[in-house]
């Protein structure tokens, strides 16, 4: 949790010592380690799954100690095809419906590149792992399955 903004004039009560880093809270940056950032994909269909933690603003908390709070963010993109028909191609995949390579179809190509692009926002290049690298297929009741 980061530590309250404090002026110059409130750390100077505590003694001579001023530390500059508490001025501004809002600029703490949270990174991932290099085993959590890159980006996973299901291997059945052609989804794809960011997870980030972020440090937040609760706007709501009056409390200046809590006002900012690790979040956990999950964005997800998935591929629909072209729409016409539910029980073919890509959305039939990512309903469970229809066999599908996701990485033989696309390799490392990345779809969040594809849907971030139309709009002119710019993500940064990320890995693209296997969500599933096993592919291992197991029941929710009772077998452990994740």
């Amino acid at each position: 949790m980061p530590l309250p903004s404090a002026t110059i004039a409130q750390q100077l009560r505590n003694g001579p010592k001023v530390n500059l880093s508490r001025l501004k809270t809002d600029q703490i940056f949270v990174t991932l380690c290099s085993n959590c950032r890159p980006m996973r994909r299901c291997p059945d269909c052609p989804t794809e799954y960011l997870i980030e933690i972020k440090l937040e603003e609760d706007r709501k908390e009056s409390d200046p100690v809590r006002k900012f709070k690790q979040c956990v963010v999950v964005t997800r993109w998935s591929d629909l095809g072209d729409g016409k028909n539910p029980t073919v191609g890509e959305w039939a995949a990512c309903n469970g419906e229809a066999e599908y390579d996701s990485f033989g179809h696309m390799g490392r190509r990345a779809i969040a590149g594809v849907f971030e692009s139309q709009n002119g926002v710019t993500i940064p290049g990320q890995i693209i792992m296997s969500v599933n690298p096993k592919k291992e297929k197991k029941g929710e009741a009772g077998h452990n399955w994740y």
